[in-house]
């Protein structure tokens, strides 16, 4: 990321060559009638220091500085000498007549039709700036889907900033039809470091081949700074999101923002969603270009593939970020079927992945599988900034450690020190939870209290029904108890043999691990 300024002939006697900018764009014209004294002065000083440049033309009322088209042509002449070496703007914002006059009242459209003109002349697209509220209040979909990307503004305080900010505030709301991917935002004025006068202080979401890229006419959406983290916090935030409640219409609402549509098709609230949630949540990070969108995961695998970020083996141990995409007709590895759901991986720690995933049981939520899961299609694995996120080194846990005393209090409930034990016998991740177990089971394991809803099954349950002869699909069902119990009847502990998994069968696998029986030959 770049931290940059604006400025004009209001900052005619700064002392640019000290000030401590990554780019600035400077006011170049006024309607039909006006250069500004500086730009020319500024551009050379600008291009003597090899910075990132860009140029505006501050849009009139027609009344006062001509047509859309007049104006237009007016700018491509008045900076002839500046288009392929910054990016051109058109700053839309109301002022005095005495400035330019009142221009959102003629809607984008006069906006459109500068944009187009300065496209036509010089084969670059300008950028537009503008403040959130206008771009909320009218219609700029056309402006936005041919391409010309949107400077923003929002201020936090009217107050004098003092120096740059890393992550300036912005409210929830997207920037209208731009959606939450834009690449340069303007968040106050104040001073920048070492200036000599107050500036307005911008940030533009990439670096100087990215700024190059615009001024060259290839309009890309920078993505530098984009962090697997800030992928994930914005899919944090909409857990626990569903359809019972309707939460998750803001979900398919902000997947329609996206410029452009994908399939040119606005995804309904009565479709899958499942994509449409990890577009939407690319989309809102800010890593669009990363991701790609889609509706359709078979259709968002042919965009990984294009991006070079597929990989087919499922097996693989996954990134935090990665995408995880699956295929529920297949359960073994290698799996190469048709992909039917999608989600992002939140954490892999002692052979667990821990998925978000939206249109999991109709709401965002957390699936906990196995490296290496059968069902699993494959990963994308998105070039963040920073690289791969480190895996955490798993830290062994001894269960008589996390308790008091040396043996399992023999109480006929299996919650969080009874499980734990388990998972440490059985090998597997050791949280205290039996994790992706379904509601429809209660009566057959109503004395397993540390159970945890979801979907994908248990790690440990899936170790448990290779230990007791049960089918593996790791959820802790019927017949998981009733072959429990016979393992345990078999260790020389009475149950019922039965499928319910109450207290007396409780009780006994609780003494089956005291006495270190529990898991032996």
């Amino acid at each position: 990321m770049l931290d940059g300024i604006d400025i004009s002939n209001w900052q005619e006697d700064i002392n640019l060559e000290e000030v401590e900018f990554g780019f600035c764009i400077v006011k170049a014209t006024d309607g039909t009638r006006f250069v500004d004294k500086t730009l020319h002065t500024f551009a050379r000083r600008i291009f003597a220091m090899g910075k990132p440049f860009g140029f505006y033309h501050f849009a009139n009322n027609p009344e006062r500085g001509g047509s859309a088209i007049e104006q237009a042509r007016y700018f491509v002449d008045a900076c002839k000498d500046y288009f392929g070496k910054g990016i051109p703007v058109l700053d839309w914002e109301d002022s005095d007549w005495k400035y330019g006059g009142p221009v959102l009242e003629l809607g984008p459209s006069f906006a459109f039709e500068w944009l187009r003109e300065v496209y036509r002349l010089t084969g670059v697209k300008p950028w537009i700036y503008t403040s959130k509220s206008v771009c909320n209040s009218w219609d700029w979909s056309e402006v936005a889907q041919e391409g010309y990307a949107l400077w923003g503004a929002q201020y936090a305080t009217n107050d004098t900033l003092l120096g740059y900010q890393d992550n300036p505030w912005q409210d929830s709301d997207p920037w209208g039809a731009w959606g939450y991917n834009i690449p340069i935002f303007q968040y106050g004025s104040g001073w920048a470091t070492n200036s000599n006068c107050p500036v307005d202080l911008d940030k533009f979401y990439g670096d100087t081949s990215a700024w190059q890229m615009y001024v060259d006419g290839d309009s890309p959406q920078p993505v530098s700074g984009v962090s697997a983290e800030d992928v994930l916090n914005v899919a944090r935030s909409y857990l626990g999101c569903n359809e019972d409640d309707g939460s998750f219409k803001k979900i398919i609402d902000l997947y329609n923002t996206i410029v452009p549509l994908p399939v040119d098709y606005k995804l309904q609230y009565s479709d899958e969603w499942c994509d449409g949630f990890v577009s939407a949540v690319a989309w809102q990070a800010g890593a669009y270009e990363l991701i790609g969108a889609e509706c359709g995961v078979e259709r968002h695998v042919e965009i990984f593939k294009e991006k070079g970020i597929w990989n087919e083996d499922g097996s693989i141990v996954p990134n935090v970020g990665d995408i995880i995409v699956f295929n529920w007709d297949d359960s073994t590895q290698p799996n190469d079927g048709d992909s039917d759901h999608i989600g992002y991986v939140e954490t892999v720690e002692n052979g667990q992945i821990v998925c978000i995933e939206g249109n999991m049981h109709e709401c965002v939520g957390r699936r906990y599988i196995e490296i290496g899961w059968g069902y699993i299609r494959g990963f994308a694995q998105p070039k963040y900034s920073g690289g791969v996120t480190p895996q955490p080194t798993p830290t062994p846990v001894d269960p008589k450690n996390n308790r008091d005393g040396g043996k399992l209090d023999v109480d006929g409930i299996c919650g969080w020190n009874t499980t734990i034990d388990m998972q440490h016998i059985l090998g597997t991740y050791e949280d205290g939870t039996i994790s992706g177990q379904s509601a429809y089971a209660d009566q057959y394991v109503w004395a397993v209290v540390s159970r945890e809803f979801g979907y994908g099954g248990s790690m440990m349950v899936r170790a448990l029904q290779r230990l007791v002869g049960a089918s593996e699909d790791g959820y802790w069902g019927k017949e998981t108890s009733t072959r429990l119990q016979q393992y345990l009847c078999s260790k020389g502990y009475q149950v019922a043999v039965d499928g319910y998994f109450g207290t007396e069968s409780v009780s006994a696998l609780q003494r089956c691990i005291n006495d270190g029986k529990f898991g032996g030959e």
